[in-house]
């Protein structure tokens, strides 16, 4: 006969073991499912870094085909009645190895008149755009945007693929003040050229790449290039801008996505393993344990294998009462010696206030974190951690707090290691590039002589593209010393209205270009912040400029200044296209015009307002922007008044 106390003694004996069973395995299934996404994203995260090194290529060799064919345009713009023998000259210097250009045709009036090389394509001189539908409507469609437009690709009749680009030529405009359409200039790329120098037949690759975007249209347009499947596999995707339109890549790894983690089936026998360990000492001694002693037991054991070190801690002095390997094995001391340190005894000083902010969560949500701060060594030396945790009671009641305190020093040290890498290449490239430039400089000054007018036109496109890789480069600097805080500003108390009344007058020169004229209405005489003149500037212009490039529907661009409750604001309105909505969290990060639908970006390096928000925070001010899509932005910043 079975008496009820005696199974209410076994349920009482057994059920902790049952419930660390379960728990083992949860947490066996989340590890692995944790070590399984990891090993995922870690994967995405190498095939995107592949992938854009496969964009980047593809980018600089689209981009170059282009530059070449454009500065074909910039001499027959300026010699429009030119022979075969004039063009086939001009067109020669283009088919170099590093392009991948297969034939040149320009057709004035639309009848194909010129062609290079002239060999094995005698049959399309004298081709009329205009009597071939298929090829009008790629030709009509680049008139219209005047810009150059790529198609294809397509099976050429010599034999292979190609894409085909398209550029219109204008000439001179007549008295109306119309340009006039001389014609198109059409280039052939050759595809197999065009990927093996771009890497796409790289055959050591370990993805499966394919290309969509047939004709430019992106992701709506057919796949060109390896299997379709692809796309449906949730690949690791990436854009290439092309002139006009782009094409998308995807990848996956060869073979597809892994199906479970690697060394799986050792993950689970070591978690077997930990599980007999576990539970077997606990059935034997179960019987003769109390349920209290039971619990810590196993969660003592699953406490010591965590590889996070994990603290708890009491509420009121801050004091450590239970700590784990992983905790402990960082700071050099023993376990003893940790013991006896108090809360302060690891954080340093300068994180008081933050410490502050977390104790109020705590007391408002029994919650805080995650956040980042530093732990002092032994040594005094001191590391990075990210901190979590919750309140917890023990039996008595007493409050405490358990945290979960993750050693991130191999990560920041990749972060250091990426802004030195930045850093480092930025300041190689200035010696070759002040070099090219110095020499640009001298051939447009007269130094060898006076230029024939189309080489004129390409020195002046490579001193422009020179200077916009200096900038980059500058901003590249800039935006690193800014992040880490180690820019140097000197503050003092200055006018702001003449400070903006100077931007207004130094930035005109450039508004001219465009023909935009700089409006300043000052809204009040004088006031007094404390700034870095010279930073202040560099915000100025940044904002203008941008403002400047992006204005079209009127002919000035508004400079305000007004006062805003004990701060004062500077604003620039632009007349532009304005911010799409689902790109406002992006405006102000770095590098942002990598999305190539930030209309506002075009033409920059896609750091000058990262840069400019930093700039003003650490004058104390902050940074902002209104816009409506259709009719233009507004882009602001505040600075604090000084009363004198």
């Amino acid at each position: 006969m079975t008496y009820p106390g005696f199974i209410r003694r076994r349920l009482l004996t057994y059920s902790p073991v049952i419930l660390v069973a379960i728990a083992i395995v949860i947490l066996g299934i989340y590890l692995n499912q944790l070590r399984f996404n990891y090993q995922v994203q870690e994967l995405r995260h190498s095939l995107f870094n592949q992938l854009s090194v496969v964009r980047a290529k593809f980018e600089g060799n689209i981009n170059s085909n282009a530059q070449l064919v454009k500065g074909l345009v910039i001499a027959i713009s300026t010699e429009p009645e030119m022979t075969q023998e004039r063009f086939r000259a001009l067109s020669k210097p283009l088919f170099l190895e590093s392009s991948q250009l297969k034939n040149i045709a320009a057709a004035p009036n639309l009848i194909i008149k010129y062609m290079y090389p002239l060999e094995g394509n005698e049959s399309a001189v004298g081709l009329n755009y205009k009597n071939n539908s298929t090829q009008y409507q790629a030709v009509k469609k680049a008139v219209d945007l005047d810009k150059l437009v790529i198609a294809g690709p397509v099976t050429l009749v010599q034999g292979g693929q190609g894409f085909i680009a398209r550029i219109p030529v204008f000439i001179s405009p007549d008295t109306k003040g119309k340009k006039k359409l001389w014609g198109i200039i059409s280039a052939v790329i050759d595809t197999e050229k065009l990927y093996l120098m771009s890497g796409i037949h790289n055959n050591e690759s370990d993805f499966d790449l394919a290309i969509r975007g047939k004709d430019a249209l992106g992701e709506q347009g057919a796949v060109f290039f390896g299997k379709e499947d692809i796309f449906n596999l949730s690949p690791v995707l990436v854009d290439v801008t092309l002139p006009y339109g782009s094409w998308q890549l995807a990848a996956i790894p060869k073979g597809g996505w892994p199906k479970h983690l690697a060394n799986q089936e050792l993950f689970i026998l070591a978690l077997v393993a930990i599980g007999f360990i576990i539970l077997i000492p606990l059935i034997i001694l179960g019987r003769f344990l109390e349920k209290r002693r039971e619990s810590e037991t196993l969660l003592s054991g699953l406490f010591e294998l965590s590889p996070i070190g994990i603290a708890l801690n009491d509420y009121e002095t801050g004091g450590f009462v239970k700590i784990n390997s992983a905790l402990v094995t960082p700071t050099g001391y023993s376990r003893e010696e940790f013991l006896n340190l108090s809360y302060w005894d690891l954080t340093p000083i300068e994180f008081e206030a933050q410490e502050k902010i977390q104790l109020e969560s705590l007391e408002k949500h029994n919650e805080y974190g995650p956040y980042e701060k530093e732990y002092i060594r032994k040594d005094g030396s001191r590391y990075p951690v990210l901190l979590r945790g919750i309140v917890v009671y023990s039996t008595s009641g007493k409050k405490m707090i358990w945290s979960i305190v993750e050693d991130i020093s191999d990560q920041k040290r990749n972060e250091k290691m990426k802004d030195e890498f930045i850093s480092i290449v930025s300041h190689e490239l200035r010696t070759p590039l002040t070099s090219i430039s110095g020499a640009v400089s001298l051939a447009l000054g007269g130094a060898f002589g006076e230029l024939p007018a189309q080489a004129n036109e390409i020195f002046k496109v490579a001193k422009l593209n020179a200077e916009r890789l200096s900038f980059l480069i500058n901003d590249l600097l800039d935006i690193e010393k800014l992040y880490a805080k180690k820019m140097k500003f000197d503050m003092l108390v200055q006018n702001l209205i003449s400070q903006v009344r100077d931007a207004v007058k130094i930035n005109q020169s450039y508004a001219d270009k465009y023909n935009i004229e700089l409006r300043f209405i000052p809204g009040i005489d004088k006031v007094d912040v404390s700034i870095d003149y010279q930073r202040l500037q560099q915000v100025l212009a940044n904002l203008i400029s941008n403002a400047v490039k992006f204005t079209s529907k009127h002919n000035h661009v508004d400079i305000k200044v007004k006062l805003v409750n004990e701060s004062v604001r500077v604003e620039v309105t632009d007349y532009g296209l304005g911010i799409p909505k689902e790109f406002y969290n992006d405006v102000f990060k770095k590098f942002a015009q990598a999305d190539s639908s930030d209309t506002r970006a075009k033409g920059g390096t896609g750091l000058g307002l990262s840069i400019s928000r930093e700039i003003i925070e650490q004058m104390n001010g902050t940074i902002g922007f209104e816009s409506i899509e259709g009719e233009g932005s507004t882009f602001y910043f505040e600075l604090p008044v000084v009363y004198r």
